[in-house]
């Protein structure tokens, strides 16, 4: 289960803006714990299982753990990969669940969400009729919930300046999970060395506050899921004698997706524009900025209200950077 957090001064912070906060700018002193358990794990031993075997077990040890299992489901890579290792091995899901947000209530026609709207919502549909007993869950965060969340509460709660974010109703008991399918193995060349890198700027940083958190990916209990998908990536980049950091973040993520992942039924990503170099754009994605230009006059004051929030007058934005709870050698 995930459990991370920041801490500054002695103090824990599930809020990665409070921790920031309380340091008074002082954000070279503010730490990111988690994984604990790996830290005693040897990275630099490729595990002799296959992938779709480790996945298997992830999948079957998620099942015996838990009675009533919440799986959240984008269509992306990631979550679809992870969702056809359940189907394809008749394992439960108690729930499936996917999210849209508008800032107009215009759903259907948000081309942020295109890709649920054309392929992720359809194939659930579908595939509603071959798994009967599981649970099928639509969110939708409109106009009203921007108008409550972009108050004080937002920065209380956040751990980025983004509008699109995780939202997960509360729960009460233990004897569940929400499974998410993020935390791809970070990879950086160090002197002939590979290293993994585990950071707070993946979505896990952002899942921090909430309970019950199962990455299918990247748990604590087990290692060697992570250690396999690490390993699999230091052997292409090995083989092509390729560098990240001579990478945009779309090359690393393709060899991700091909290297460690099935085809996604989203079949074609729409294509957004990138910002030009304003305030914003360190801020919003392509998506992001979408429904910024949607928002209402009122909207646009409250958010941009939010990211000109400053500590000692330094804006907030310029504070946030990403830390690092482990840092693991893969071997040369």
């Amino acid at each position: 289960m995930l459990n991370v957090y920041w801490e500054y001064a002695g103090t824990r912070y599930k809020q990665k803006l409070r921790a920031i906060n309380a340091s008074h700018g002082d954000i070279m002193n503010i730490s990111f714990h988690g994984f604990k358990s790996f830290q005693s794990f040897d990275w630099s031993k490729e595990p002799s299982q296959s992938l779709n075997e480790l996945m298997l077990t992830r999948a079957l040890m998620l099942r015996d753990t838990y009675k009533y299992i919440k799986f959240w489901y984008s269509g992306g890579t990631d979550s679809h990969t992870a969702l056809k290792v359940f189907l394809d091995n008749k394992i439960h899901i108690d729930e499936i669940i996917v999210y849209r947000f508008s800032v107009d209530n215009d759903f259907d026609n948000n081309p942020a969400d295109y890709e649920l709207n054309q392929y992720t919502i359809p194939y659930l549909k579908t595939l509603q009729t071959s798994i009967p007993k599981t649970k099928f869950t639509f969110y939708e965060f409109g106009k009203d919930y921007y108008d409550e969340y972009f108050g004080e509460k937002w920065l209380h709660t956040k751990n980025s300046l983004v509008p699109r974010h995780y939202q997960i109703p509360k729960i009460n008991g233990n004897n569940w999970c929400s499974i998410f399918c993020d935390a791809d193995p970070e990879i950086k060349i160090e002197n002939g060395e590979y290293f993994l890198y585990m950071y707070d700027m993946v979505n896990y940083g952002e899942l921090a506050s909430y309970r019950n958190i199962e990455l299918f990916y990247t748990d604590e209990m087990f290692p060697e899921l992570h250690c396999k998908q690490a390993h699999i990536i230091k052997r292409y980049l090995k083989d092509h004698n390729l560098n990240p950091d001579n990478m945009t973040v779309q090359q690393y993520k393709d060899i991700l997706r091909t290297q460690l992942r099935i085809n996604p039924i989203i079949q074609e990503p729409v294509g957004f524009q990138r910002p030009e170099n304003d305030q914003l754009s360190f801020i919003l994605g392509s998506k992001d900025r979408y429904q910024y230009k949607k928002m209402t006059k009122q909207q646009h004051e409250q958010f941009k209200y939010q990211i000109n929030a400053s500590v000692k007058g330094i804006p907030l934005f310029r504070l946030i950077r990403g830390y690092s709870c482990g840092r693991f050698s893969l071997g040369v």
